[in-house]
């Protein structure tokens, strides 16, 4: 199930997230609903052009302007701010459109480091969408 989308990845392979995000924005791509730009990206490496990780958008921005982000790492590569700097990156690509309202990023409870990249890219703590955790940035 899955590859290394032709890339060279830390520890040899994608995690688990990005693999089913990657086949979800293929069943998105077959079914005619993708919408390019709001799907799935490979995290490289600059200093050597290894893929560390997969962050991306679960889809298009919905009718009220919310999209709803997605990111994981290999797990060699957590801890040296690759996902923050990713997401701050990813959240100033999407508010270039001005469909987008807000975007929201949803972790499990138990998942602080993911948490830690959502406020340390500037994302607040929302409500539970049990049994989620939700962070949210709106547009300023």
């Amino acid at each position: 199930e899955g590859g290394t989308g032709g890339l060279a990845w830390l520890g040899g392979a994608p995690f688990g997230g990005t693999r089913a995000a990657a086949g979800q924005l293929f069943k998105a791509y077959v079914a005619g609903v993708h919408r390019p730009g709001w799907g799935l990206y490979a995290l490289v490496r600059a200093a050597d052009e290894v893929a560390v990780g997969g962050m991306g958008f679960h889809g298009p921005p919905d009718d009220d302007g919310c999209v709803e982000v997605g990111y994981d790492l290999v797990e060699q590569a957590r801890g040296n701010g690759y996902a923050t700097t990713a997401l701050r990156a990813l959240t100033a690509w999407a508010l270039t459109h001005p469909e987008v309202t807000s975007l929201l990023a949803l972790t499990t409870p138990e998942n602080v480091p993911s948490q830690k990249v959502a406020t340390s890219a500037g994302y607040t703590r929302l409500p539970d969408r049990a049994p989620h955790y939700a962070f949210g940035l709106r547009r300023p």
